[in-house]
């Protein structure tokens, strides 16, 4: 199973705004619910970039919550880590309109001086599409490569570096947060957070 081309359950949990420290890696699921309007998650498809265009869909997000809302300098939204051949970059578009519209990014990447983990960061969510799920989707997306990249039997270490107002969005994804540190990432305040995750490769 990939993570590209998934339809997600619209069992999936609100979401709320997030980052990844070896990388300065900031992320944001989403931090206040946009309007409240009613989304259809049905309509919902996850995507493992695969374009030039798809990742520039992901790249508009990011500058959208990151710089645009959160303040963050446009110079240090994009890395070298964004074009790393060991990096995987997901959307989550959707479907009811023509053409999809891309709601959400997130990427998985490998740390040169970490061999032993993987790496989510720079979650991000448009701001109609908070509290809808999105996050969640996102979250599973990118586990499940993490996975992929795991031989059978084994396990791997998934990091995050979690803006501290979304600190319980990761809990509930099943995250184990350091209360012992803060440290800030572009003047927003993270903490580290790990989770297991079993491979399937």
């Amino acid at each position: 199973m990939t993570a590209a081309d998934q339809t997600p359950d619209a069992q999936s949990p609100a979401d709320r705004p997030a980052g990844d420290q070896v990388q300065s890696d900031r992320s944001a699921p989403g931090q206040t619910a946009g309007g409240g309007a009613t989304r259809d998650r049905s309509a919902l498809r996850v995507l493992t970039v695969s374009s030039e265009e798809q990742l520039q869909a992901a790249f508009s997000i990011r500058f959208e919550v990151f710089v645009e809302e959160q303040g963050v300098s446009a110079d240090a939204e994009l890395d070298a880590a964004d074009r790393a051949p060991t990096t995987q970059h997901v959307i989550v578009v959707d479907t009811s309109v023509e053409p999809p519209e891309p709601v959400g990014t997130g990427r998985l990447l490998t740390d040169a001086e970490h061999l032993d983990a993987l790496h989510i960061g720079r979650l991000a969510v448009r701001a109609p599409w908070r509290s809808s799920g999105v996050g969640a989707v996102l979250m599973r997306a990118l586990e499940t490569l993490a996975a992929e990249r795991t031989p059978r039997g084994s396990q791997v270490r998934v990091e995050l570096s979690a803006q501290e107002q979304a600190i319980g969005f990761y809990q509930r994804q099943g995250y184990v947060v350091d209360d012992s540190h803060r440290y800030l990432d572009e003047n927003i305040w993270h903490r580290d957070a790990v989770k297991t995750v079993d491979g399937t490769a």
